[in-house]
């Protein structure tokens, strides 16, 4: 990081000042260093920061992608067994509709045949009063 921080920082800007006055020397200096550090620094943790959080959303990821693989599992699963309730269901189904039809047809059979009884007794009835006349 020290490394990274000494590269960045290009040109150092010093300005001194030596004074003296009633023989009191004063002396000062000013310099952009703390500036270009603190600059240097940001950019730094910045992309410290971004490969950090890179890190993070990578194990994330993986951490997800296990748990994701485990739901689809038990969902293609629960999906199977519904499948299997559903053809069961219509396996059923279909076995109850045939029970209908072949009630239906028996009850169709029987009508006709009392239908035919009937008309046969009204045909013997209508003979019998054609007779008396």
């Amino acid at each position: 990081m020290s490394r990274q921080l000494a590269e960045g920082i290009k040109t150092i800007e010093f300005r001194a000042r030596i004074k003296q006055e009633e023989g009191k020397f004063s002396f000062s200096i000013r310099s952009n260093l703390d500036r270009l550090v603190a600059e240097q620094m940001k950019k730094i943790l910045s992309g410290e920061v971004g490969k950090a959080r890179a890190e993070l959303e990578k194990r994330v990821r993986q951490k997800a992608e296990k748990y994701r693989q485990e739901l689809e599992k038990l969902i293609a699963q629960k999906e199977g067994e519904i499948r299997k309730r559903i053809d069961r269901g219509e396996k059923e189904l279909q076995k109850q509709r045939r029970k209908i039809d072949k009630k239906k047809q028996e009850i169709e059979k029987r009508i006709d045949q009392e239908k035919k009884k009937l008309e046969e007794k009204a045909k013997g009835k209508i003979k019998d009063i054609f007779k008396k006349f």
